[in-house]
């Protein structure tokens, strides 16, 4: 029974468990129940760039009502090779309505619903860089998410979030949606007056006045389209520091006492983690929004998002603690965001890292023992999974997103 396990891991050190493990496995071999590759996956290799993002400039107006997007996205490439003379978007059921070279001329392009090309004005030498300004708007069925309230839970606020991982950024905005390009970006976004916005890197600017203000965003540290970060309501603010750089959760008015206990600990995390890695955390900010209708947390560069079910009080903590998510999000600035792999079969150089460091953060906030046995907790469910498929832990077979190798696999044998 799993609870006598539990007592045997709790007499027997680390290899000595190891060893208890492989002779009960050793005993018969474990009927796999499935194979990991599914009807539909096929081999993919990361996607080939005949230019280097290297700038990306949002200017968008979000409509609550309608539930769309509409703008302009500025995309500034660098030729990689001679002669190149198109590029191409990801850009799923987008309308595009215009392209123009460096905000001038226009070009012509096609659009499947999938991939939008554009042909330009003339061949580009590597090296030489152009800019392509994409008019569109977009109902997005995935990657920005609009929320209200509803029959079943009318106090639910108002909102508007984005998710990126693996590639649903593509799905509100025309973009290289593969972690092998990095970019600096900029968002510039008008929304509702009341209402705050958190993205990546600086809050450069508000302005307008009346019904609509527009915010503007700036990250000059290139990271990878899926850390990509919008997030808008009507948050309270819970102010922190690390190092003189703005800590901040952002919140519903309601939960400012648990977003402090749920989260306070991130300047302590932050110190831990540079000390440990050598590397001082390398933004000028942090920040962490909790919002509705969301799974999980996600490590957006400089701007992480929680689902609003993670947000607990101490009391309820007592049961089970989920404060070492935010220390696992918090990891993936380091491991994910400013190293980033270079396509999702090797996702497990973000999540196993971000696993294992999110460990060591309990081993330094909650013991030796919490670590030891958790890290055995990690290695049950590898092979737990493990029985049921097993694929190795760089795989390129897989659906179009690559979503399911998000497994345990991924996580829990790349910590």
């Amino acid at each position: 029974m799993k609870g006598c396990n539990r007592a045997r891991a709790m007499l027997l050190n680390d290899h000595q468990y190891s060893l208890l493990l492989l002779h009960d496995r050793a005993s018969a071999p474990i009927p796999r129940a499935r194979s990991f590759e599914l009807t539909g996956d096929h081999v993919q290799y990361a996607p080939d760039r005949p230019a280097d993002v290297r700038h990306v400039k949002l200017v968008i107006t979000l409509d609550f009502e309608q539930e769309t997007v509409s703008g302009t996205v500025s995309t500034t490439f660098s030729a990689l090779y001679e002669e190149v003379k198109s590029v191409s978007f990801d850009a799923i059921d987008l309308q595009v309505e215009r392209v123009t070279l460096n905000g001038g001329k226009e070009l012509p392009f096609s659009n499947d619903g999938k991939k939008l090309t554009v042909t330009l004005d003339r061949a580009y030498h590597h090296g030489e860089e152009f800019t392509i300004d994409i008019q569109y708007h977009a109902k997005p069925r995935t990657g920005l998410h609009f929320i209200k309230p509803a029959p079943e839970d009318p106090t639910r606020p108002v909102q508007a979030w984005t998710f990126g991982q693996p590639r649903y950024h593509s799905y509100w905005f025309p973009c290289h949606d593969a972690p092998n390009d990095r970019a600096t970006t900029e968002i510039i976004v008008t929304v509702p007056a009341h209402f705050l916005t958190v993205a990546n890197g600086n809050l450069i600017s508000v302005t307008g006045q009346g019904e609509t203000k527009t915010h503007h965003w700036r990250h000059d540290i290139p990271h990878a389209a899926y850390l990509i970060s919008l997030v808008v309501s009507d948050f309270a603010v819970v102010e922190d520091s690390y190092n003189g750089k703005p800590v901040n959760y952002y919140v519903r008015p309601d939960r400012k006492d648990d977003a402090r206990y749920y989260m306070g600990k991130t300047p302590e995390m932050m110190r831990f983690f540079a000390e440990y890695t050598d590397v001082d955390y390398p933004y000028d900010k942090y920040a962490q929004t909790v919002v509705e209708n969301y799974t999980g947390a996600m490590e957006h560069t400089t701007a992480t998002t929680h689902s609003f079910s993670l947000l607990m009080d101490e009391r309820a903590s007592l049961d089970f603690d989920l404060v070492p998510v935010v220390a696992h999000e918090l990891a993936h600035q380091w491991f994910g965001d400013l190293v980033t792999c270079r396509d999702w079969p090797n996702g497990w150089l973000n999540e196993g890292f971000a696993t294992y460091f999110e460990e060591l953060w309990n081993e330094y906030d909650l013991g030796t023992d919490y670590f030891k046995q958790s890290m055995l907790n990690l290695k049950k469910g590898y092979l737990d999974e493990d029985g049921e498929y097993r694929r190795p832990i760089v795989y390129n077979v897989y659906h179009n997103d690559g979503f399911e190798l998000f497994d345990g696999h991924m996580y829990n044998k790349g910590a």
